[in-house]
Protein backbone atom coordinates (compact mmCIF):
# COMPACT_ATOMS: atom_id res chain seq x y z
CA UNK A 1 0.00 0.00 0.00
CA UNK A 2 2.79 2.43 0.87
CA UNK A 3 4.39 1.85 -2.55
CA UNK A 4 1.18 2.99 -4.24
CA UNK A 5 1.01 6.12 -2.07
CA UNK A 6 4.69 6.94 -2.71
CA UNK A 7 4.21 6.42 -6.44
CA UNK A 8 1.20 8.72 -6.63
CA UNK A 9 2.80 11.39 -4.43
CA UNK A 10 5.96 11.42 -6.53
CA UNK A 11 3.87 12.19 -9.62
CA UNK A 12 2.35 15.29 -8.01
CA UNK A 13 4.88 16.77 -5.61
CA UNK A 14 8.25 18.13 -6.76
CA UNK A 15 10.05 18.90 -3.51
CA UNK A 16 11.40 15.85 -1.68
CA UNK A 17 10.76 17.21 1.83
CA UNK A 18 7.13 17.93 0.90
CA UNK A 19 6.75 14.49 -0.73
CA UNK A 20 7.78 12.82 2.52
CA UNK A 21 5.32 14.91 4.55
CA UNK A 22 2.45 14.26 2.15
CA UNK A 23 3.20 10.54 2.05
CA UNK A 24 3.22 10.34 5.84
CA UNK A 25 -0.02 12.33 6.21
CA UNK A 26 -1.84 10.24 3.58
CA UNK A 27 -0.67 6.95 5.11
CA UNK A 28 -1.88 8.06 8.55
CA UNK A 29 -5.27 9.05 7.11
CA UNK A 30 -5.52 5.69 5.36
CA UNK A 31 -4.68 3.76 8.53
CA UNK A 32 -7.25 5.73 10.56
CA UNK A 33 -10.05 4.86 8.14
CA UNK A 34 -12.49 2.28 9.46
CA UNK A 35 -13.92 1.41 6.08
CA UNK A 36 -11.78 1.37 2.96
CA UNK A 37 -13.09 3.38 -0.01
CA UNK A 38 -14.51 1.56 -3.05
CA UNK A 39 -12.04 3.13 -5.43
CA UNK A 40 -8.84 3.33 -3.43
CA UNK A 41 -6.73 4.91 -6.16
CA UNK A 42 -9.25 7.74 -6.71
CA UNK A 43 -9.47 8.33 -2.96
CA UNK A 44 -5.66 8.44 -2.71
CA UNK A 45 -5.40 10.90 -5.62
CA UNK A 46 -7.91 13.28 -4.03
CA UNK A 47 -6.38 12.91 -0.57
CA UNK A 48 -2.87 13.54 -1.88
CA UNK A 49 -4.03 16.68 -3.69
CA UNK A 50 -5.85 18.02 -0.64
CA UNK A 51 -3.01 17.15 1.73
CA UNK A 52 -0.39 18.86 -0.43
CA UNK A 53 -2.61 21.97 -0.70
CA UNK A 54 -3.07 22.00 3.08
CA UNK A 55 0.67 21.69 3.70
CA UNK A 56 1.38 24.47 1.21
CA UNK A 57 -1.10 26.77 2.98
CA UNK A 58 0.39 25.98 6.38
CA UNK A 59 3.91 26.56 5.09
CA UNK A 60 2.92 29.84 3.47
CA UNK A 61 1.19 31.03 6.64
CA UNK A 62 4.14 30.08 8.87
CA UNK A 63 6.65 31.85 6.61
CA UNK A 64 5.33 35.25 7.55
CA UNK A 65 4.77 36.47 4.03
CA UNK A 66 6.55 36.36 0.71
CA UNK A 67 9.01 39.16 1.53
CA UNK A 68 10.62 37.23 4.37
CA UNK A 69 10.60 34.06 2.31
CA UNK A 70 12.39 35.77 -0.54
CA UNK A 71 15.00 37.28 1.75
CA UNK A 72 15.74 33.85 3.22
CA UNK A 73 16.01 32.18 -0.18
CA UNK A 74 17.81 34.82 -2.22
CA UNK A 75 19.53 37.01 0.35
CA UNK A 76 20.84 34.99 3.29
CA UNK A 77 22.40 37.13 6.01
CA UNK A 78 25.91 35.65 5.89
CA UNK A 79 26.47 36.51 2.20
CA UNK A 80 27.56 39.81 0.69
CA UNK A 81 24.84 40.85 -1.71
CA UNK A 82 25.51 41.68 -5.31
CA UNK A 83 23.51 44.29 -7.20
CA UNK A 84 21.91 41.44 -9.17
CA UNK A 85 20.57 39.85 -5.98
CA UNK A 86 19.09 43.12 -4.77
CA UNK A 87 17.59 43.89 -8.17
CA UNK A 88 16.18 40.38 -8.52
CA UNK A 89 14.52 40.66 -5.11
CA UNK A 90 13.06 44.05 -5.95
CA UNK A 91 11.86 42.85 -9.36
CA UNK A 92 10.05 39.84 -7.89
CA UNK A 93 8.56 41.88 -5.05
CA UNK A 94 7.29 44.45 -7.56
CA UNK A 95 5.13 41.83 -9.28
CA UNK A 96 1.38 41.99 -8.59
CA UNK A 97 0.30 39.70 -5.72
CA UNK A 98 -1.40 37.18 -8.00
CA UNK A 99 1.77 36.79 -10.08
CA UNK A 100 4.26 37.05 -7.20
CA UNK A 101 3.11 33.89 -5.43
CA UNK A 102 3.19 31.87 -8.64
CA UNK A 103 6.60 33.32 -9.60
CA UNK A 104 8.05 32.47 -6.18
CA UNK A 105 6.71 28.93 -6.33
CA UNK A 106 7.95 28.41 -9.90
CA UNK A 107 11.27 30.28 -10.05
CA UNK A 108 12.41 30.03 -6.41
CA UNK A 109 10.81 26.88 -4.95
CA UNK A 110 11.02 24.89 -8.19
CA UNK A 111 7.41 23.70 -8.28
CA UNK A 112 6.18 22.34 -11.60
CA UNK A 113 3.38 24.18 -13.40
CA UNK A 114 1.08 21.18 -12.98
CA UNK A 115 1.52 21.30 -9.21
CA UNK A 116 1.02 25.05 -8.94
CA UNK A 117 -2.11 24.87 -11.09
CA UNK A 118 -3.79 22.69 -8.46
CA UNK A 119 -4.22 25.83 -6.33
CA UNK A 120 -5.44 28.07 -9.16
CA UNK A 121 -8.34 28.14 -11.64
CA UNK A 122 -6.42 26.49 -14.48
CA UNK A 123 -3.04 25.52 -15.88
CA UNK A 124 -3.48 28.29 -18.47
CA UNK A 125 -3.86 30.87 -15.66
CA UNK A 126 -0.58 29.72 -14.08
CA UNK A 127 1.27 29.62 -17.42
CA UNK A 128 0.07 33.15 -18.27
CA UNK A 129 1.20 34.40 -14.87
CA UNK A 130 4.65 32.85 -15.33
CA UNK A 131 4.93 34.42 -18.78
CA UNK A 132 3.96 37.86 -17.42
CA UNK A 133 6.46 37.49 -14.58
CA UNK A 134 9.20 36.34 -16.93
CA UNK A 135 8.60 39.39 -19.14
CA UNK A 136 8.79 41.78 -16.16
CA UNK A 137 11.93 40.09 -14.83
CA UNK A 138 13.60 40.29 -18.25
CA UNK A 139 12.81 44.01 -18.48
CA UNK A 140 13.95 44.72 -14.92
CA UNK A 141 17.12 42.64 -15.15
CA UNK A 142 18.10 43.25 -18.79
CA UNK A 143 21.37 44.92 -17.81
CA UNK A 144 22.60 41.62 -16.35
CA UNK A 145 21.92 39.63 -19.52
CA UNK A 146 24.99 38.38 -21.30
CA UNK A 147 25.09 39.27 -24.98
CA UNK A 148 24.50 36.35 -27.31
CA UNK A 149 27.58 35.26 -29.24
CA UNK A 150 27.28 33.68 -32.64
Amino acid sequence: MRKLVVSLVSKLVYRKDVREDVTQEVCVKLLKMKKKPRNLKAWLWKTILNTSKDLHRKEKKSRGGDGERLKKVILPEHVQYSPLEFDTTNAIMSLPDKDRDIALRYFIDGYMIERISLDYPSRHFVQSSINRSRKVLREELHEYATPATH
